[in-house]
């Protein structure tokens, strides 16, 4: 009697102990998805970015081209082509600026999960902890 009553709480700890790891399974999988998507929304804005660099390089170059090229000659007298490259060179900058930014943000270790990867690492240390005692 005494044997089946040891057994019947070893069984008990067993099942408590599997539900745990479960649920501690399910709230790391959890925090993997948040982790995942938020990386995802960084990406997102990376993205759209890259968008508006691309489309501040255009406009630059073209509406800067008309005006900057004209007030340059008509002002300091340099040629057309002088003036030309110097309007040019500031809007390509600022494009080459805005699209670093965005490359930046959209780096492939944006996805990774960090804290979950952490958690595990910390649980599986715990665990063989407790393995050794």
């Amino acid at each position: 009697m005494l044997f089946k009553a040891a057994t019947d709480g070893l069984s008990t700890q067993l099942i408590v102990l599997i539900e745990e790891l479960r649920g501690l399974l399910r709230t790391e999988i959890a925090l993997a998805k948040a982790e995942v998507s938020q990386g995802a929304s960084r990406m997102v804005v990376g993205a759209a970015l890259l968008v508006v660099a691309v489309i501040f390089v255009f406009v630059g170059v073209f509406a800067l081209a008309a005006s900057g090229v004209i007030a340059l000659h008509e002002a300091t007298g340099w040629s057309w082509a002088l003036s030309s490259l110097c309007v040019a060179g500031g809007s390509v900058a600022v494009g080459v600026v805005v699209a670093l930014i965005g490359l930046r943000r959209l780096k492939a270790a944006n996805l990774m999960p960090q804290r979950t990867v952490d958690n595990l690492r910390a649980d599986l240390a715990a665990a063989a902890e407790s393995r050794d005692v």
